[in-house]
């Protein structure tokens, strides 16, 4: 009897031992299947699925709300420099049509002042007769042609007629020399203005020329993050699905509508479950499904039809690994 149980004992040790080593031999075999498979195959990718409370999506909604209100800015700026230009440049206009205004005005100065000085030149000679009759009156006096009462009245009037024509003269010279002032200095004044108007006019285009550089680089960086593969996640109320494509099986990803496969232990037994719905080509590092090293690749949007996939270690894109 106690010969039976220590049989029975050792033959059971046999098997269980038989047992483990078949399954540690099996499991070397699987591995070794598993690492010559994923060296081979160039179409599996590793199913992601993302929410709008990812990191990476809240700090892609910070950066495109930055870059956003930045251009929103600039152009509110861009926009009131353009105004003030508009408004420059009627002033401009205006101060332009004055400066003819004044030009002519002062031609037609010119003209009335060579009238003027005709006048003048005449109502000088004119006092120079006045001083003739005077002195001729003086010398009819004193030859007594004419009585004092006579002589008296006639200067008089010589000197009333002498009076007036000194006083128009005076009064033409004084009033050509404050026109012809007046004239120079809105002259002057004007021109003065379209320098500064200049100045400003060119302050401002360059300001906003550096402003719409600026904001066509930052449209740049608006138009990089709009092509980022999490953007539709942003929009998105529900979790969108990603597949890891790393960059040697990246040929087999490169058009939308390919299918994607689910497989059951890693490649056997594999069904269609969703196809590609987006590409992508901003490079990202992900764990390897196998040896758990950072692999390099880029993300592809899939549609998934059975939500459960999305948690597999691998899908296939375009065909499945095997041939079933």
């Amino acid at each position: 009897m106690h010969s039976f149980i220590q049989k029975t004992i050792l033959s059971s040790y046999r098997t269980i031992s038989n047992i483990v080593l078949a399954f540690l031999i099996g499991g070397v075999i699987w591995f070794l299947v598993l690492l010559l498979f994923y060296m081979l195959n160039n179409n599996w990718a590793a199913p992601i699925e993302i929410s709008r409370t990812h990191p990476k999506i809240l700090q892609l909604n910070a950066s495109m709300f930055q870059a956003q209100q930045q251009a929103d800015i600039l152009k509110l700026e861009i926009s009131e420099a353009t105004q003030e230009l508009a408004v420059i440049d009627k002033e401009q206009k205006e101060l332009e049509q004055l400066i003819n205004a004044s030009e002519q005005s002062a031609i037609k100065l010119a003209h009335l002042n060579q009238e003027k000085k005709t006048d003048t030149t005449h109502n000088k000679t004119l006092v120079a007769k006045v001083n003739q009759v005077e002195t001729s009156l003086d010398d009819n006096l004193k030859a007594g042609i004419i009585t004092k009462i006579d002589a008296l009245n006639a200067k008089i009037k010589l000197n009333g007629i002498k009076s007036s024509t000194i006083d128009a003269v005076i009064s033409s010279e004084l009033l050509d020399h404050q026109m012809v002032n007046k004239n120079r200095l809105e002259l002057l004044e004007a021109k003065s203005k379209i320098l500064r108007i200049d100045l400003k006019r060119a302050q401002d285009t360059e300001v906003i020329a550096a402003k719409k550089n600026q904001l066509e680089q930052i449209n740049k960086i608006i138009q990089t993050l709009s092509d980022s593969p999490y953007i539709s996640v942003t929009h998105s109320e529900s979790p969108l699905h990603f597949a890891f494509v790393p960059y040697g099986t990246l040929d087999s990803a490169t058009k939308v509508g390919e299918p994607v496969y689910d497989c059951l232990l890693h490649n056997f037994i594999c069904r269609n479950v969703g196809k590609v719905v987006k590409l992508n080509r901003d490079e990202e590092v992900a764990q390897h499904p196998l040896f758990k090293i950072d692999t390099r690749g880029v993300l592809v949007q899939i549609e998934l039809t059975d939500e459960s996939s999305a948690t597999s270690r691998v899908v296939f894109i375009g065909h499945k690994p095997l041939l079933f």
